[in-house]
C-alpha cells in the first residue's frame, strides 16, 4: 500500500512538472481565493465578533440613542437621561456608564497627559473583574465629599510608577490634586476602552437635562434568561418621557437602541461587514470553480492514460487518488501563498489600526486584527472543500467513461457530449453573474468612498500643529478675563520658542466642530422638528488666518469683541446657503442653548466652508469668539514656519513654562489628525481596488477556460460546417453571438450588484451616486474578456482544415 501511494507521488509530481505553467495557475488561483477569504474574515471577526476581554461579555449590551428617528444611534447619552435610566429600572439590574476624558499627572519635573474615564463605581464588579493589587470602587467613592481615588491600568503603574509593588494607598497629584490609588488593573484588562486611570463617576443629583455635565457611554447587562426586549420595554418609556417633558432639549422622536456591548463603535458598519463576508464566499466560490474546470480540462487531456491504467487492473479508487494526489500538491501550494498573502494584508490592517491610535493617542484599538490558530484551520478546512470538489468530481466523470472508446480515440481525449457542453455553458453563466455582481459592488464602493475622501478639507495644514484632545481649564481660571490672559502668555511663549509661528485656539479641532442646540430667528420650526443643533466652535481672532479660510463677506472676529460688547458669530457658506438662500446674512441673529435662554449672536461675517469627515453631513459650521464664549477647555492650533524640527516639543516646553498643570494634550500635525480621523472610510477603498483586481483576474482565467473549453468541444461542429461551405465570418460570428448571449447574463449579476451595493446606502449615502457609470465599466470589461474568450479559440478551431477538424476529440 505504501509503495503503491510513494509511486503515485512521485508520478503526481513528475506530471506537475511537465505542465508547471498549469500548475503554477491553479496555484496562484487558490492563493488569490483562499488569501482573500481568510483576510476579510480576520478583518471581520475583529470588527465586529471579536468579544470584549473580561468574562461574560456576551451578556452586556450598550444602550445607544438616535437623537432623531432618522438619525443613527450613536453611544451618547446625556447624564440626565442616564440619571432617569438608573433611578426608574425595575427588571434590570445593572446599568452602568463610562465617560472619556484627559488627566494629567504632574509627578517630578515632568506632566503626562494620560487617557482617563469616569466610570460608575459598581461598574467593574458587575463585570466580575479582579484588580492585581487593591480593591475596586465602592459606592462611597462616588459620593460627594469622598476623598478622591484613583484606579492604575497595569501599564501606567509600570510606564509612570516603575511597578511600584507599594503604590495602593499612596497619593499621586492628577489633574492638580493629590489622590489615593486604590488599585492597579490586571495586565491586558480593558474595558470598552483602552483607559490608563480610573476615576469613580459621581452621581450628580440632576433636576433638569440644563445641568447634565458629562456625556456619557451606557451599558446594560443581561440576567440570566433575559433578552433585549425586555430590557428595550423598559427603557424605552422612561426616554419618551425625558423627550416629552424637555422637548426643547430633546426630539420627540428621539429612540434607544441596545446593541452588543463589543460592537459598541462598530454596529454601524454591520452592512459592510456582511457585505464583505458576502464577497469573500464569491471570490472562494469563484476560485472554486476556476480550479474545478482547470483539472477538469487536465484530466480529459490524459483520459487515455487514465483509461489505459484502467485496462490494466487499476481500481477506480486508485484512479481517484492518483488524481487527488496530483491536486493536493497544487492546493497546498496555494494554500501557504495564501496564507502569506492574507498575513500581509492582516499586517497591512494592523498599520491602519495603529496609526490612528498613534496619532489620536487612543491606547490599543479594541478592532487590532489578529491571525488566530482557528483562522489557519477554516483556510485548511476551505483549501480541502476546493481540493475535492474540484478533483473528486471531475476525476469521477473521466473514470466513469467506457476505456475502450477512450482508447480508440488516439489520444486526443473523447468528447464529453452535448450534456458536458450545457454543464460548462451553465458554469460560464454562473461566473458572468458572480464576477459581474462583485465588480459592480467593490467598483461602487471604491468610485463613491473616493468621492468623499478627495473632497477638499478647505484649510491650510501645512506646518499645523494641534491638540488632540482639548485642554480643560481649571478653578483658578474660573472668568473670562483670567482665560484670555492665559492664551495672551501661552501665544507669547510659543512665540518665543518658536520664532515666526502662529498660535491660535479653538474648542473643536476644524473638521469635527460640536454640536449645540440653537434657534434661528424668524425661523418657522415644524412641531415635529424638535430642537435645532449646529456645529458651534468658539475660535480666536486669528483663526482664519492661521488656517487659511477665507472671509467671503462681512467681517473675522478682532479685538473689539470683547465680552461687554454685542455678541457676534461669524459662519461658514454652507451654513449661509442651507438657513438664508437668496439673502444677505449679515445682521441676521442665532440664539445658542434656547431652552436655557442663551445669547443672541449677531452675524457679522461669512468664510469660506471647512470639510468634516467623510460622510459627516457637513451642516455648516457657526463659529463665536473666545473673547465672548471663554470656552472652559480649548485645542491649541500652532503653524510653525517651515522646516521646523521638534516643533511639538518647542510647543509643550511653552505650555509648561505657562501652567504645568494645563499640558496640551497630544500634540499633533494636522495633516496626520486628519488622515487618522478619515482613515476608516479610506481604508475601503485598497481593499476594495484589490477585490476588483482579483475578481477580474479569476473571471478572466475562468470565462476564457470554460468558453476555450466549450469553443473545443464543438471542433467537430465547426468542421462539419467548413466542409459544407460555410465561411470562417459566420462560423466565427456563431460563437460570437453566444458571447453576446454571456453578456447579456451580465445585466443579470449588475442588477444584483446594485441590490447588494443599496444595502450599503445606511454607511455610504454615495454608492450608487454613479453606479450607471460603474456598470458600463463592468460591462466593458467583461465585453473584452467574454468576447476574447469566445473569438480567439474560435479563430484557432477554424484554422484547423476541415478534415482534421472532423477527426478532432
Amino acid at each position: 500500500m505504501l509503495t503503491n501511494l510513494w509511486f503515485d507521488l512521485r508520478y503526481a509530481l513528475r506530471l506537475l512538472r511537465k505542465t508547471m505553467t498549469h500548475s503554477l495557475l491553479s496555484a496562484l488561483v487558490v492563493a488569490l481565493s483562499v488569501g482573500l477569504a481568510l483576510f476579510v474574515f480576520v478583518m471581520d471577526y475583529a470588527i465586529a465578533f471579536r468579544p470584549l476581554p473580561f468574562s461574560d461579555s456576551g451578556n452586556w449590551l450598550s444602550v445607544q440613542i438616535s437623537p432623531k428617528a432618522t438619525e443613527r444611534a450613536r453611544p451618547r447619552l446625556d447624564s440626565y437621561t442616564y440619571q432617569e435610566l438608573l433611578n426608574r429600572r425595575r427588571a434590570v439590574n445593572h446599568i452602568g456608564a463610562f465617560a472619556g476624558r484627559e488627566a494629567v499627572l504632574s509627578e517630578g519635573e515632568e506632566s503626562n497627559t494620560l487617557r482617563a474615564a469616569l466610570i460608575s463605581p459598581g461598574l467593574f464588579t458587575a463585570m466580575a473583574v479582579q484588580p492585581q493589587l487593591g480593591r475596586l470602587f465602592t459606592a462611597t467613592d462616588g459620593q460627594n465629599g469622598s476623598a478622591p481615588v484613583v484606579i492604575l491600568s497595569h501599564e501606567a503603574w509600570q510606564k509612570y510608577f516603575a511597578a511600584d509593588a507599594s503604590i495602593v494607598g499612596k497619593q499621586v497629584r492628577i489633574d492638580a490634586q493629590p489622590m489615593q490609588v486604590v488599585a492597579v488593573m490586571p495586565k491586558g484588562f480593558y474595558a470598552f476602552q483602552d483607559f490608563e486611570v480610573w476615576f469613580p463617576l459621581s452621581p450628580q443629583p440632576l433636576a433638569a437635562p440644563l445641568d447634565s455635565a458629562p456625556v456619557l457611554s451606557a451599558f446594560v447587562r443581561l440576567e440570566p434568561g433575559q433578552d433585549a426586549d425586555t430590557v428595550m420595554n423598559e427603557l424605552q418609556p422612561v426616554v419618551d418621557e425625558v423627550n416629552k417633558r424637555y422637548s426643547a432639549n430633546f426630539d420627540a422622536t428621539r429612540q434607544v437602541a441596545l446593541f452588543p456591548a463589543y460592537r459598541i463603535y462598530s454596529h454601524a458598519n454591520m452592512p459592510v461587514i456582511i457585505v464583505s463576508g458576502f464577497i469573500a464566499i464569491a471570490v472562494l466560490l469563484l476560485g472554486s470553480v476556476n480550479i474545478s474546470m482547470i483539472f477538469y480540462a487536465r484530466l480529459l487531456e490524459r483520459s487515455r492514460e487514465l483509461a489505459l491504467r484502467s485496462a490494466l487492473g487499476s481500481s477506480r479508487a486508485r484512479l481517484l487518488r492518483q488524481c487527488l494526489l496530483e491536486s493536493v500538491v497544487i492546493i497546498a501550494l496555494g494554500l501557504v501563498v495564501g496564507i502569506g498573502l492574507a498575513m500581509i494584508g492582516i499586517q497591512w490592517g494592523q498599520s491602519i489600526r495603529d496609526f490612528p491610535s498613534q496619532v489620536l493617542a487612543s491606547g490599543f484599538p479594541p478592532d487590532y486584527p489578529e491571525m488566530r490558530v482557528v483562522d489557519l484551520f477554516a483556510a485548511i478546512l476551505a483549501a480541502a472543500v476546493i481540493w475535492l470538489a474540484s478533483t473528486l468530481i471531475p476525476a469521477w466523470r473521466i473514470s466513469r467513461q467506457d476505456a475502450a472508446k477512450v482508447i480508440a480515440s488516439g489520444g486526443k481525449g473523447v468528447s464529453s457530449g452535448r450534456g458536458s457542453s450545457k454543464s460548462a455553458m451553465i458554469l460560464v453563466g454562473v461566473q458572468v453573474i458572480i464576477s459581474c455582481m462583485l465588480l459592480v459592488i467593490c467598483a461602487s464602493l471604491v468610485v463613491a468612498v473616493g468621492d468623499e475622501a478627495g473632497k477638499a478639507k478647505g484649510v491650510a495644514t501645512a506646518g499645523v500643529h494641534v491638540s488632540t484632545e482639548p485642554t480643560v481649564f481649571g478653578s483658578q481660571y474660573a472668568d473670562a478675563a483670567a482665560r484670555t490672559n492665559y492664551w495672551n502668555e501661552l501665544s507669547g511663549a510659543i512665540g518665543r520658542r518658536l520664532p515666526g509661528s502662529s498660535a491660535t485656539f479653538a474648542t473643536a479641532v476644524p473638521t469635527r466642530p460640536i454640536e449645540e442646540a440653537v434657534a434661528i430667528e424668524n425661523r418657522e420650526v415644524a412641531a415635529s422638528e424638535g430642537a435645532l443643533t449646529l456645529p458651534v466652535t468658539a475660535v480666536a481672532d486669528n483663526y482664519f488666518e492661521v488656517l487659511g479660510i477665507s472671509l467671503r463677506a462681512g467681517r473675522l472676529f478682532d479685538s473689539t469683541d470683547s465680552a461687554t460688547a454685542l455678541n457676534v458669530a461669524v459662519i461658514d457658506e454652507h451654513t449661509a446657503k442651507r438657513y438664508w438662500p437668496d439673502q444677505d446674512p449679515l445682521g441676521k441673529r442665532i440664539q445658542i442653548d434656547p431652552a436655557g435662554n442663551g445669547p443672541w449672536l449677531t452675524i457679522v461675517g461669512v468664510v469660506s466652508h471647512v470639510a468634516g469627515q467623510p460622510y459627516s453631513g457637513d451642516a455648516g459650521v457657526i463659529y463665536r469668539s473666545t473673547r465672548q464664549a471663554a470656552p472652559a477647555a480649548f485645542h491649541v492650533i500652532v503653524k510653525a514656519p517651515a522646516a521646523t524640527a521638534n516643533a511639538a516639543a518647542a510647543i509643550r516646553e511653552a505650555a509648561f513654562t505657562v501652567d504645568r498643570d494645563l499640558p496640551l494634550h497630544n500634540l499633533q500635525k494636522l495633516d496626520d489628525l486628519l488622515a487618522a480621523l478619515d482613515i476608516g472610510f479610506a481604508s475601503i477603498i485598497p481593499v476594495f481596488s484589490v477585490i476588483v483586481g482579483i475578481t477580474v483576474l479569476l473571471a478572466a482565467s475562468g470565462l476564457f477556460g470554460l468558453i476555450s473549453r466549450s469553443v473545443a468541444q464543438r471542433t467537430q461542429e465547426i468542421g462539419v460546417r467548413r466542409a459544407l461551405g460555410s465561411t470562417t465570418a459566420r462560423i466565427t460570428a456563431i460563437f460570437v453571438r453566444q458571447g453576446a448571449i454571456y453578456l447579456a447574463i451580465a445585466l443579470i449579476g449588475g442588477f444584483l450588484g446594485v441590490v447588494m451595493t443599496n444595502m450599503l446606502a445606511s454607511v455610504i449615502p454615495n454608492a450608487l451616486d454613479r453606479v450607471a457609470v460603474v456598470i458600463v465599466g463592468v460591462l466593458v470589461v467583461m465585453f473584452v474578456v467574454i468576447f476574447s474568450a469566445s473569438y480567439f479559440p474560435t479563430r484557432r478551431a477554424v484554422r484547423l482544415e476541415p478534415g482534421e477538424a472532423l477527426r478532432y476529440e
